[in-house]
């Protein structure tokens, strides 16, 4: 799992500067990538490949996830004015508001 993280952090960086100036239209591209990449480390023979197959999975992991938060602020900014009311991360959270 250490391979998927250490592959992820220098990828969100550089989703980070894409999705500022591609936007929301990277996420099929991005999620196209993950989809393709999450079944490969089961076709490992070797712990190398399988280290290089998780690094590979990573990259993806994290080009989607700053596609995907950048798509959501996006979406929050335009709808309503301002970022999203909950912190980040939560939203999977359920959540009920007073009335």
């Amino acid at each position: 799992m250490l391979c998927v993280a250490l592959a992820a952090l220098p990828a969100m960086l550089v989703a980070g500067r894409l999705a500022d100036v591609f936007g929301a239209r990277l996420v099929p591209i991005f999620l196209v990538f993950f989809g393709a990449a999450e079944w490969l480390p089961g076709l490992a023979r070797s712990v190398p490949t399988l280290v290089l197959f998780l690094a590979v999975v990573g990259i993806g992991t994290g080009l989607l996830d700053i596609a995907i938060n950048a798509s959501s602020a996006a979406s929050a900014q335009g709808c309503c004015g301002m970022p999203a009311p909950t912190p980040p991360g939560s939203w999977p959270l359920p959540v009920s508001s007073p009335r």
